[in-house]
């Protein structure tokens, strides 16, 4: 038969176990909100990045486009000849006209 001094002692050590393991679950869970707080950070600047890239892309396409409109080297040095030709044969017409 337990005496009233077994129980409270099994109840002190059962007390101390359960305060053991409540210390125990409350480091995991600081170190849940902890690793939680982390991953939320690195998802935010994960986000960010590819909002950036995203951006940057876009403007990238853009770039493109207009250079893509724009004359080659080659086709500018021609149309400079064609001004050209055209500037002397109205400077031309002006002095006969």
């Amino acid at each position: 038969m337990l005496t009233q001094t077994t129980t409270c002692l099994i109840l002190d050590q059962g007390s101390t176990v359960a305060a053991q393991q409540y210390t125990a679950a409350r480091k995991q869970t600081g170190r849940d909100a902890g690793i939680l707080l982390v991953c939320r950070g690195k998802a935010r600047r994960q986000a960010q990045a590819e909002h950036k890239a995203d951006v940057l892309a876009e403007e990238n396409a853009s770039l493109i486009l207009e250079l893509d409109a724009r004359p080659t080297a080659k086709q500018y040095k021609s149309l400079q000849r064609q001004m050209d030709i055209l500037e002397r044969r109205l400077n031309e017409s002006k002095a006969q006209g």
